[in-house]
């Protein structure tokens, strides 16, 4: 929590006044440090430590895609292009009993620059969804926790190698 404040602090007061969204790292290039010490405790609080307010991935509707009927297809597909996925907790998480199954890939790597010098570090990554009606007929649009921790850990510098 000290490294989190000790970053907010160096942020000019008026920036908290405004929209944050998508705005990205406020405070100075980052300590490899402190990044590795926020890793330790939480991937999350580490990426976004590093990068600031910014989205860390982009989910696609597999009900919406036309050349892909469910989820293995997909999966198929980006592993045959040279995409890794990320397989904790399954290749892919959820089921349609739970009317939701959902799949990523592993987040791209790239050299960043910290203050101690150049590091490569996970960065973003995308997220396949496919969604099912519940017994109303309508389309879930919920998500299970188990299935989306796993998800945020295509982040996770030791899902890499």
């Amino acid at each position: 929590q000290s490294i989190i404040k000790n970053a907010l602090d160096t942020v000019e007061p008026s920036y908290f006044d405004k929209e944050l969204a998508l705005r990205g790292r406020l405070w100075g290039t980052a300590s490899h440090v402190y990044y590795e010490t926020l890793r330790k405790e939480s991937e999350y609080a580490a990426w976004t430590y590093l990068y600031g307010i910014r989205v860390n991935h982009f989910t696609v509707f597999i009900n919406s895609l036309k050349q892909f009927n469910g989820i293995e297809e997909v999966n198929t597909f980006l592993k045959e292009a040279g995409y890794k996925m990320n397989a904790s907790g399954g290749e892919i998480k959820g089921t349609p009993e739970l009317l939701l199954e959902q799949s990523s890939v592993l987040a791209d790597l790239q050299e960043i620059e910290f203050e101690e010098g150049k590091y490569t570090i996970p960065t973003c990554f995308y997220e396949f969804a496919k969604r099912y009606k519940d017994t109303d007929g309508k389309l879930f649009l919920g998500f299970h926790a188990d299935s989306a921790n796993k998800i945020f850990e295509s982040t996770d510098l030791a899902l890499q190698s």
